[in-house]
């Protein structure tokens, strides 16, 4: 499935993973490189059903030298600036 498939499917948003149940749950890991001044953002479908990736990868490179916390809060207020049609978690790391 290409990207843009990906943004109009209409199981897009269907839970895959989830905790807190009698089965067992096995987290899925991924390892990678973190480099100086990297950036890694972790978000719910409500921010990436408002915002196309480069309008997160414009805010996120144009902003992230004011810091973590107010690239969450600018990125969150441009999605409800969209409409916000559902919640919208964002989680953004800077390493130093």
């Amino acid at each position: 499935m290409s990207k843009d498939e990906l943004q109009n499917h209409n199981l897009r948003n269907i839970v895959t993973s989830y905790l807190g149940t009698v089965n067992l749950t096995i987290p899925e890991i991924q390892q990678f490189r973190v480099e100086t001044d990297d950036c890694i953002m972790l978000c719910s479908d409500g921010l990436t059903n408002m915002l196309n990736d480069k309008e997160i990868q414009s805010i996120l490179r144009s902003t992230i030298s004011i810091g973590p916390q107010d690239v969450c809060n600018l990125l969150v207020d441009s999605a409800n600036a969209k409409g916000g049609q559902d919640n919208i978690s964002v989680i953004v790391v800077q390493s130093k």
